[in-house]
């Protein structure tokens, strides 16, 4: 995560919320003005088909 905010050049906490990588993103519902929440809902790889 800190090499994407580097990436972006991110001055902002809200810059962050973009960051989607290796199957995780940020979650609204689970974070709060406080705490940023990231889930990660895929892993890279790994096909969802059984």
């Amino acid at each position: 995560m800190v090499r994407f905010m580097v990436g972006i050049h991110a001055t902002d906490l809200e810059q962050i919320k973009a960051f989607d990588w290796s199957g995780y993103h940020f979650d609204e519902e689970l974070s709060s003005d406080n705490k940023y929440v990231f889930i990660q809902t895929k892993v890279p790889g790994k096909s969802s088909r059984r």
